[in-house]
């Protein structure tokens, strides 16, 4: 019925034409590539490294694992969905150098930093941590002037607290981050 339809907007909703064509472990592996595909997509977008970049991924798990032989298996549909250079398969050692990571059931996949983008992110993230510094340096600034702390209501200065606190954090996870630019 629906391909004889004259649009997709008018043709009726697509249903199962025979339920023993349905198989569960081919819908369980196409629901798992989905997931590692998903991850190493945020894993992209969270490095700023638009689609058009071809990058590397190195994937930890044990060489018995069944979800890493599953990855094996279907490579080829990783390759032609995210642009990848190369797939590594290794034990649970960390690369040298700047990557991100992410977990997906037994498997760890890590994306390095392409050489060309090195620089660049390097520079963003020393701009980053001065922009913190600064605000950090406010914060502490407004927190240390007892004026202000007496006469504020308290659920502000509760709110710069909290604020401060966060900017700490993502202070010390840039810092970090730029550490492993120096190895």
């Amino acid at each position: 019925k629906a391909l004889k339809a004259p649009a997709c907007i008018v043709a009726p909703y697509p249903t199962v034409i025979a339920e023993e064509d349905i198989n569960p472990e081919i819908e369980e592996t196409f629901a798992f590539m989905g997931e590692i595909l998903l991850r190493i997509r945020t894993i992209r977008a969270e490095m700023q490294l638009s689609p058009g970049v071809t990058t590397d991924l190195i994937i930890q798990a044990s060489k018995d694992d069944p979800n890493l032989k599953l990855i094996q298996k279907n490579e080829g549909m990783l390759k032609a969905l995210v642009r990848l250079d190369q797939i590594t398969y290794g034990a649970k050692e960390a690369p040298k150098g700047f990557f991100a990571s992410n977990m997906v059931k037994t498997l760890t996949l890590i994306i390095p930093l392409p050489e060309e983008m090195r620089e660049k992110e390097r520079i963003r993230l020393r701009k980053t941590q001065e922009k913190l510094m600064h605000q950090e340096q406010q914060f502490r600034s407004k927190l240390a002037n007892e004026n202000f702390v007496q006469k504020a209501p308290q659920e502000i200065v509760e709110k710069m607290k909290s604020q401060l606190s966060d900017i700490e954090k993502q202070l010390a996870d840039t810092s970090q981050k730029l550490d492993l630019f120096q190895d």
